[in-house]
Order: structure tokens, then sequence, then C-alpha cells
């Protein structure tokens, strides 16, 4: 067989393992029995309208919903370990992860009427939501298989896009870096595929079913966020411990935004589209860095010896981030800082 033909038959088989799935959508069973409702804090479902942000409770297999202060407005209990949620403002919908023993569980609930849908498997990414609330995304790793898998929750159906072959790895590892999010105009998702001993950004288009390999080489690339325009796309990349880029959601016109040796994590935008926040970490000590959409003008917002996790903009001047004990808000403009809940907690999510 002469290498013409081997090519041909590579580009085959490459073709076949990435093949969106045309299967007919699965129907989502109704059931009660993985979530309780506390309603101790409020029994009417007119206050959700008041709900701004989704907090895990890591210690008590808990979600709070609550307000612009973090005070409670309604609880989930689980008997299930929570790990992580997402919800929208639009549709009062939300989407959150437990575990038990080594099932995973994707919970779908209607915060106003407390309706639960379920969806369970071994190996389940954490699941994420579009701001419209019309649909929620996650990662399945089954039979040596990546499948990056949309719910319809307005049908209560769930359908396999994208399928990817993958072969010696370690499932855990890899549904815990390969997180979908959508693009603010709820058209794309963007998502990690382990390819090649590397992670690799997809983008993969809901409207038109079609999807594009935005990364290549040797470093792994994860941890996608949507610009406000949905135009651009900010990441980490492992290259010199990890560095932010940019590129347009075509793959194009990459730029390096940082430089430094310090550990990198959690970029995403103002809602304006002109700054940039993300977290730093050498060694001990934690910082919050803001800069220009282009990677100009870094400053220092908050410096900890605590293990910062988490950043993110609630609006074009204020940060809402999470350390080891609690959750603070800060204006970057004047550096005001305050711990607004102090309980022991795994996640917190404000509105899509």
């Amino acid at each position: 067989m002469n290498k013409t033909i081997l090519s041909m038959v590579f580009f085959i088989l490459i073709l076949y393992s990435c093949k969106p799935d045309t299967k007919k959508n699965n129907t989502i069973k109704n059931t009660n029995q993985v979530i309780k409702t506390n309603n101790n804090a409020v029994n009417n479902s007119d206050k959700i309208d008041n709900v701004r942000f989704l907090v895990v409770l890591q210690d008590k297999n808990k979600i709070l919903l609550t307000d612009n202060n973090l005070k409670s407005i309604k609880n989930y209990e689980s008997d299930e370990f929570i790990n992580a949620g997402m919800w929208s403002s639009k549709t009062k919908k939300a989407v959150f992860l437990s575990t038990k023993s080594d099932i995973r569980t994707i919970s779908l609930i209607d915060l106003k009427t407390d309706n639960c849908l379920k969806i369970r498997g071994k190996w389940l990414s954490k699941p994420s939501i579009s701001s419209s609330g019309k649909y929620a995304s996650f990662v399945r790793i089954k039979n040596n298989e990546f499948g990056l898998n949309i719910i319809n929750l307005e049908e209560n159906t769930v359908k396999t896009v994208f399928k990817y072959k993958v072969q010696d790895i370690i499932p855990l590892k890899v549904i815990q870096k390969c997180v979908p999010v959508f693009s603010n105009n709820n058209r794309l998702i963007a998502f990690p595929v382990y390819q090649n001993e590397n992670y690799h950004l997809y983008i993969y288009n809901i409207e038109t079913a079609e999807y594009k390999k935005l990364t290549y080489g040797k470093n792994d690339n994860y941890y996608a966020n949507f610009s406000p325009d949905s135009r651009r796309i900010i990441y980490i990349s492992k290259r010199e411990n990890t560095q932010i880029f940019t590129m347009r959601i075509n793959g194009k016109s990459r730029k390096r935004l940082t430089f430094s040796g310090a550990n990198k994590s959690s970029p995403g935008y103002s809602p304006d589209g002109k700054k940039i926040a993300y977290i730093s970490q050498y060694k001990k000590t934690c910082r919050i860095y803001v800069m220009n959409s282009k990677g100009d003008y870094k400053r220092v917002i908050r410096k900890s010896y605590n293990l910062i996790t988490y950043c993110k903009f609630l609006n074009n001047n204020v940060l809402l981030y999470k350390t080891t004990s609690g959750i603070y808000k800060i204006n970057i403009n004047t550096r005001e800082d305050n711990n607004v809940l102090r309980k022991s907690f795994s996640f917190i999510a404000p509105s899509q």
C-alpha cells in the first residue's frame, strides 16, 4: 500500500472519529429523587425574581439561591455531594453536578416550579447553561469516547453533537478540564478536547451543527470564555507555566496577553468588553490582575496569601472573587473590599 493510500485511510478515520452524532434526541425523564426543596426561607415563587447568585455549600450538600447581598432566598438539598452549578436569570432554570460513590448526576431544576430532571453517568463534566436558558451542555466519556452533549431545556431532550475516540486517558482528569461554555449570543459552545496527549479548543455552532478546531501544537489549551460580543475567546495556554491568550472565534488573530512565569487562571471579560481580570499565583501568593482587552495597563487589584480560586466581573467596576476564607466583592477603582459570605462553600455562580 503506497503513501497516498495510507494518507487517504488516515484522513477518513479522522473524519469518522470527529463526526457529529445525528441520532434521535433522547428524552430526559422527570424525577424528584435527587433534589429536595427547603422552603424555610420563602414559599413565594415570585421571590425567585430577586435571585442574583447560586452558591454551593460543600459541607452541607446544599444550594443557596441568594439576593445581591448573598442573603438566602431559597435552598435546595441533596443526599449527594454537590460539585458545581450554573443558572439562567432569564428562564430561572439551574443545572448542577453532584456525585455519589462513582456515579455523577447532572440535575436540571426549574427554580419556580421545583420540577427536577436528571442525567446520570460515571464520567460527566460540570454542566453549563446558556444565558437564554434554552440550552445546557456537558461532556461525557463513555467506552473510550469523548462526547459533547446539548440539552434542550424547552423540550427536555439531550443529544450528543460531537464525538471523538480517546485512548489511554484518566477520565476524571479529562472531564475536569473539558467543561463547555456558551457564547453570550447563545449560538456557540467552546470546549476542550483531549487529543494526542494535549487539550485543544474546539467551537461548535448550535444553529449550523458545525464545529471547528481552534488550537494546535503540543501545548494544553483550556478554560475558555467568550467576549461579551461573542467575537473573541479568551483562554489559558500551558506555555512557560500558563499564559493567557485571546483569538477570534475562527481561530485567527491570536494574541498573547501575559508573559510572567506565575500560574494564571480564571480569565474573563468585563460586561463592556474593555477589561480583563485574572488570577496569578506565584509560590504562596495570589494576585488578582485587571488589564485592558489588549493586555496593556496591568494592575494588581488584590493580593492575598490565601488561595484565590475564582474571580468574575459583576459589573464594569466590581469583581466577585472566592478565597478559602469566603466570598468577596472588590471595587477595582477604589479597592474597597467587602466580605459578603463566610460560610464554607465550593462554588458560586452569578446569573448567566
